[in-house]
């Protein structure tokens, strides 16, 4: 094998003669003694500059036709495609790199070389996806916006080595890059992002990320394929590229067990690798979790029942140290940040068709209303519930539907006030006026917006399952989120999950139930608007009691080892069932043979699809023909 000089090291360090320095000449040298007002005089050519459009569709052609032409080739001698299945790849190698039918690109006569003992190699598939699939979240989008998008990591000017064995038949070669150069690429990646501290861990090598070949017979180890230097040139080819080699004794049946493991761990790192899904996946559903708590201590904060961190870290650090538990017969210890008003909404759908909006509840909360006012017992004598003003909207035209088969709609039973009938195209405007002075205030009759004393308020959204609400009232014409005085948004699905540690959702009424609340009617828009409003308050009021105390996290400890028993115990009852019935009598020989029927091989999909409309197919007959019109055709 020939040596690398340290001029050919330093080309692959650099990833490329491409990346080499523009040699200077008199025409471009910066005159320094100007005060840096005088700029280099460049001497850029028309061959210097991109080509056209016109001119890649050119070269996408000649590639095509490249390929083409390099296919019939191969097919139409048959002394190098006997020589190819013999294993004689240095001579056809030898013939393609000094014909114009080779793969496009500077090629020389190093094809079908079989690639040098010393060096580990890369399955190229997972260099070209490296940056989405093996690095951490925060840097996929920077890495690959710098080395990857726009087909940049197929311009680097690889040296590509390439498996296309008979032992194991793949569609397509199987490519690979040496360690080299991809380390290369590591360091220069580094550099640009000197945090990200990018890195082939341990675990991607045991992966299958860096593969060693040494131990390979000749016909297993990559050749090499040539200098890649496009996109376009990578897939010419890929087109048909001839088989590395077949040779006249199988290798052992251990060694060829390991040689399809390797060519399967790369075929593996080209598809979305299931434990970097894995990994990708935990980390979103961590953050998520994450973001469902920061809820909650918004919520809080929005309540006084949480103090938002605005000083040094010290100063943060100890405010949450002297957090103590709460105590709900005292006022909220801190000030209300934002001063908002939470209004809550719910709408009802009709059971048959959901694009059919039969009510809209809407619960409107002046945390202004709160200062001051200690919750007091918790539960349902919580003294912060009277503050809360529910309305009940139903659309006139759909009085008459009432929801009765999935679930118990009760229209008529709406508990916190009057029910209020309103045209459907009227209530744009009815839910308009919701969101302005005076907020639903029972005992305001003149609007402050008439007056021209109107006060922007700050409106905090509040839902159970927010986005269905929200889709809903889009159906009414009505957007929601299309006022900007709209600061946050809150879903008691979300703040449940987390209070409760709890990946699944939870109903209104079993939230409800949790803190003792007794919900009446459940599934009237009214009701359930104020019940959202309560169940968020009685989050925010229980996690601000727990904050600090042993004996809540002492239960909470108790409840995820309940919770963890019970899958455990459902894994064990599960697969005991997939165990029984698998050992026959001792005195068992088979019995009868079994006589087949058409029955027994019919598609059992078959028998469940969607039946087809029109008139009747003809009836099956032995010659399985028919006339145009559909008449048996007797032969």
């Amino acid at each position: 094998m020939q040596e690398m000089t340290e001029l050919d090291r330093f080309i692959a360090l650099i990833g490329g003669e491409q990346n080499l320095p523009p040699i200077s000449t008199e025409e471009n040298v910066v005159d320094d003694t100007d005060d840096h007002t005088t700029t280099a005089t460049t001497t850029e050519k028309d061959g210097d500059e991109l080509p056209s459009i016109y001119e890649v569709e050119m070269m996408n052609e000649k590639y095509d036709q490249e390929a083409q032409e390099r296919q019939r080739f191969l097919k139409q001698d048959g002394s190098e495609a006997t020589a190819a299945m013999d294993g004689n790849v240095s001579s056809l190698g030898s013939q393609l790199a000094n014909t114009s039918l080779r793969p496009s690109g500077p090629l020389t006569t190093r094809f079908g070389e079989v690639a040098p003992r010393g060096f580990t190699f890369v399955p190229f598939v997972a260099v070209t996806k490296f940056c989405y699939e093996f690095v951490p979240q925060q840097w996929s989008q920077p890495l690959a916006s710098a080395f990857f998008d726009n087909n940049k990591i197929y311009e680097r000017q690889w040296d590509l080595y390439y498996i296309l064995s008979a032992h194991c038949q793949t569609q397509k070669p199987t490519t690979y890059v040496s360690e080299y150069q991809v380390q290369a690429l590591l360091d220069e990646i580094n550099q640009t992002f000197p945090k990200a501290n990018i890195i082939i861990s341990d675990d991607l090598r045991n992966e299958g990320m860096v593969q060693d070949f040494d131990d390979y017979p000749q016909e297993l180890r990559p050749h090499y394929l040539g200098r890649l230097q496009s996109r376009e040139q990578h897939d010419a080819w890929m087109v048909d590229t001839p088989m590395t080699g077949v040779a006249s004794k199988m290798p052992p049946e251990r060694t060829l067990e390991a040689f399809k493991a390797m060519l399967q761990a790369a075929a593996d790192l080209g598809k979305a690798k299931s434990k970097s899904k894995q990994k990708a996946k935990l980390q979103m559903a961590v953050q998520g979790r994450q973001d469902m708590g920061k809820q909650v201590l918004r919520a809080q904060r929005r309540v006084g029942l949480m103090k938002r961190n605005e000083g040094s870290e010290l100063e943060d650090s100890m405010a949450r140290l002297n957090i103590a538990q709460y105590d709900p017969s005292k006022a909220v210890p801190f000030s209300l940040e934002d001063d908002p008003i939470i209004i809550a909404i719910d709408v009802e759908a009709y059971e048959r068709s959901s694009k059919i909006i039969t009510e809209v509840g809407v619960a409107t909360l002046d945390t202004r209303d709160l200062r001051d006012i200690p919750p007091g017992t918790f539960g349902d004598d919580c003294s912060w519930f009277k503050y809360i003003r529910g309305r009940h909207f139903r659309i006139a035209e759909h009085k008459h539907l009432r929801n009765h088969e999935f679930l118990q709609g009760c229209p008529d039973a709406f508990e916190f006030g009057k029910s209020e009938f309103v045209a459907e195209t009227d209530m744009p405007s009815t839910l308009n006026s919701c969101f302005h002075e005076p907020f639903s205030k029972p005992d305001c009759t003149t609007s402050a917006q008439s007056t021209g004393t109107q006060e922007t308020r700050n409106l905090i959204l509040l839902g159970h399952d927010l986005l269905q609400d929200i889709q809903y009232l889009r159906q009414l014409g009505f957007n929601v989120l299309s006022r900007r005085n709209v600061i946050d948004t809150m879903d008691t699905v979300i703040m449940f999950k987390h209070y409760m540690h709890d990946v699944n959702p939870t109903s209104l009424g079993r939230v409800l139930g949790h803190f003792d609340i007794v919900g009446w009617n459940l599934h009237n828009g009214g009701n359930d608007a104020v019940y959202t409003m309560q169940a968020m308050l009685a989050i925010c009021i229980k996690a601000a009691m727990e904050r600090g105390d042993e004996n809540s996290a002492v239960k909470r400890q108790e409840l995820d080892k309940q919770r963890t028993k019970a899958v455990v115990d459902a894994a064990v009852e599960r697969r005991e069932d997939e165990m029984v019935g698998w050992t026959l009598a001792q005195d068992e020989d088979g019995g009868v043979a079994v006589v087949p029927k058409d029955g027994d091989f019919e598609s059992k999909t078959a028998k469940t699809m969607r039946p087809v409309h029109g008139p009747p197919r003809p009836p099956k007959l032995q010659s399985g023909l028919w006339t145009i019109g559909g008449a048996p055709l007797d032969v």
